[in-house]
């Protein structure tokens, strides 16, 4: 009998029950322990009671707890590795005793009072409507288009003026004449044109904008010959401030000046 080994008495913390337990099997498996009645495995070191006498123990009897507890801890680690999945039973909804039609409650109307003719009748004329209204809806869009660009369309190039120069008028101080040549750029005689001359600044931007008509030029010719070039001179309203240039272009009727 080993009377020198200290024996403690540990409470199980699940089923409260009481047994006796040596520091050599507490510190066997750091305090791991198996209760004898819930099976529960606990640290004794953590649920120790105080005892008033030491209970001695024999070596047989030590080891043979000792080797019940590893035993009790090896089956516990297989049985946590092979745990099985718990079943979760998912609650299946149940079809009420009574279905009830709603869209029938609502509209009250009998399926033999539907005109099966009727409805296809109905789709059949959306079909053909669809593809005409997209077609005359491009065909607004083109039309907008076109008169757009109608509208908006550059002149024919037909005239172009060079060797532009300013000079004061020598008649009349408020006046500037205004020299250039004018070309006749095309294959065919063309009228002498209206003009539209723009006086430009320092900075080369249209300070005044003044018609002329074609017989205020007096010119001693009505028509300009094909590919054909002619001096002229006209003279324009002085602005307040002073202009270095003119810009000179073919008057449509549709400026806005």
């Amino acid at each position: 009998m080993n009377t020198t080994n200290s024996v403690k008495q540990a409470e199980c913390p699940h089923c409260h029950s009481i047994f006796s337990v040596s520091e050599e099997e507490i510190a066997l498996a750091l305090g791991a322990v198996r209760c004898g009645e819930c099976m529960k495995i606990f640290n004794a070191s953590y649920h120790l009671i105080d005892v008033p006498h030491t209970i001695p123990i024999s070596t047989a009897e030590k080891e043979l707890e000792s080797m019940i507890l590893a035993a009790n801890l090896a089956n516990t680690s297989n049985k946590k590795a092979n745990i099985p999945l718990p079943l979760i039973t998912i609650p299946t909804l149940q079809e009420p005793a009574e279905k009830v039609d709603f869209l029938s409650n609502s509209t009250n109307v009998d399926a033999s009072e539907i005109d099966t003719e009727e409805i296809i009748e109905k789709a059949k004329t959306k079909k053909m409507a669809a593809p005409f209204i997209a077609g005359l809806f491009f065909l607004l869009i083109a039309i907008s288009v076109a008169g757009w660009l109608f509208v908006n369309q550059a002149p024919p190039i037909a005239y172009t003026f060079t060797d532009v120069r300013l000079t004061s008028s020598s008649g009349n101080s408020k006046k500037i004449d205004v020299y250039f040549k004018i070309s006749n750029v095309t294959e065919q005689t063309l009228p002498l044109p209206n003009l539209t001359i723009q006086l430009l600044n320092l900075s080369s931007q249209p300070v005044s904008s003044e018609v002329v008509m074609a017989v205020d030029l007096k010119p001693t010719f009505s028509e300009l010959a094909a590919s054909a070039s002619h001096e002229m001179q006209a003279s324009v309203d002085r602005p307040t401030i002073f202009v270095q240039g003119a810009h000179i272009e073919v008057h449509l009727n549709n400026t806005k000046l």
